[in-house]
């Protein structure tokens, strides 16, 4: 990465940074878990002119290290604004975008004027204040990602949105309305975030098996989002692919198509990839990705005829009319009927993509 510190935004970040105990003392959450003499925090405003690697295909637009809880605690972090980058985001984005998250034209207008200031100042805590923030149970050696595996990245991505809007409401511990608010739209960004990243794989444009898996992930977030609304409940649902009989299609022999899936699986999260960690990662995913085309072969005709059926009884043809009609409010008054067709869809699209979030808790 080749790089040009720009000055002005560097010293409005490097005074978060020197404030960061302060930020810390405020925290909403026990008092153990806050760090006492936050130390070794930098943080520096700069603009890309050249990067490689782990920065593309797409550049983040603030960079935080290390990634290891136990050595942020101990010996303090380091974050980068990629100033250039952040102002290329905000200048591409639609207008579209914005009016259609907003509730009137005054917000929608109101996010124009002030939307990039408020972009650069949440990126700014995100990084030097959400996740420079906290200190670990002593129960987790070896910090939090072995216990939560495959969520570890989203919740603390997740935490350190939630404490960059704490820490710009003024330190104010949030009533519940406001978490709650702030905990939704974390859910919904990172929906959105999976949304954009497959479609970046379906373009064309990046053969990525990441991205790809990434696009059947936006139903754990559409699912949270209905727990969060008291609008669903944690379900045990049992994988398909543990309870379906192995028979080899006639004339074929066995192994069948679906135990020759199964191995292909297996030696892609056992044997594949090597010492690689990165190629590990990605066969992980592959074998995910297995998983997830199996169920669907299995499962689709039924939950196809099912979702039809859903959307002929609020009189829609397809979703994006169902979509419409929940816009513009002409199902309003089978609120009830809508919310049972969203959540049985999504259950239908999570038993396919990832059985086991049904049951986790809102």
């Amino acid at each position: 990465m080749t790089t040009a510190t720009f000055t002005e935004l560097h010293e409005e970040i490097r005074t978060l940074a020197a404030n960061a105990q302060w930020f810390e003392d405020r925290m909403p959450w026990d008092a153990k878990y806050r760090k006492q003499g936050v130390q070794g925090i930098t943080a520096n405003a700069i603009d890309v002119v050249i990067e490689t690697g782990d920065s593309g295909p797409v550049t983040p637009v603030g960079i935080n290290l290390p990634n290891d809880q136990s050595i942020r605690e101990r010996y303090g972090s380091k974050s980068v604004l990629l100033s250039n980058v952040l102002d290329a985001y905000e200048r591409s984005t639609p207008p579209e975008f914005r009016s259609e998250f907003s509730w009137t034209p005054e917000e929608a207008e109101r996010a124009e004027r002030w939307g990039p200031i408020a972009a650069e100042l949440t990126t700014t805590m995100h990084e030097v204040i959400g996740h420079g923030s906290g200190r670990l149970s002593d129960r987790l050696n070896g910090g939090a990602a072995p216990y939560l595996k495959e969520y570890f990245s989203t919740l603390e991505e997740a935490r350190a949105d939630l404490m960059a809007g704490y820490a710009a409401g003024g330190g104010t511990p949030p009533d519940e309305e406001t978490q709650r608010w702030w905990e939704l739209y974390g859910t919904v960004r990172w929906a959105l975030l999976c949304r954009r990243q497959a479609e970046r794989y379906l373009a064309e444009d990046e053969p990525s098996i990441e991205l790809a898996v990434l696009g059947r992930r936006v139903c754990e977030q559409e699912y949270d989002i209905l727990l969060a609304l008291g609008h669903a409940a944690p379900l045990s649902v049992t994988d398909p692919l543990d309870s379906r009989e192995r028979h080899a299609a006639i004339p074929h022999d066995r192994p069948a198509g679906p135990e020759l899936l199964r191995a292909v699986g297996e030696f892609l999260t056992t044997e594949a990839g090597g010492t690689d960690p990165r190629l590990r990662f990605h066969a992980r995913v592959a074998a995910n990705a297995l998983r997830i085309a199996e169920r669907e072969a299995m499962l689709a005709a039924a939950h196809a005829r099912r979702h039809r059926a859903r959307l002929a009884a609020l009189g829609c043809a397809d979703d994006a009319q169902l979509c419409a009609k929940i816009r513009d409010g002409s199902l309003e008054h089978r609120f009830d009927e809508v919310v049972e067709a969203v959540r049985a869809a999504t259950v239908d699209k999570l038993t396919v993509a990832n059985p086991g979030h049904l049951a986790i808790p809102g």
